[in-house]
């Protein structure tokens, strides 16, 4: 084996970060969407169906 050769391969992904593609809405195993964010200091989670309704919620929100 060489020295000089790469001791691992290089990653094809990008690297996991803690940023969401859409922050503020998540969904959980059961394919709920939830509005997840910050009102006047209190965390506020709302339940709601689709991601294009907690997309809406989010906005009025923001």
């Amino acid at each position: 084996m060489d020295a000089t050769a790469p001791t691992s391969k290089p990653m094809d992904k990008k690297p996991p970060t803690s940023k969401r593609e859409d922050p503020g809405l998540k969904q959980d195993g059961k394919g709920r969407w939830w509005v997840d964010c910050y009102i006047n200091g209190q965390r506020v989670r709302r339940c709601v169906g689709k991601k294009s309704d907690a997309k809406e919620v989010l906005a009025k929100v923001a």
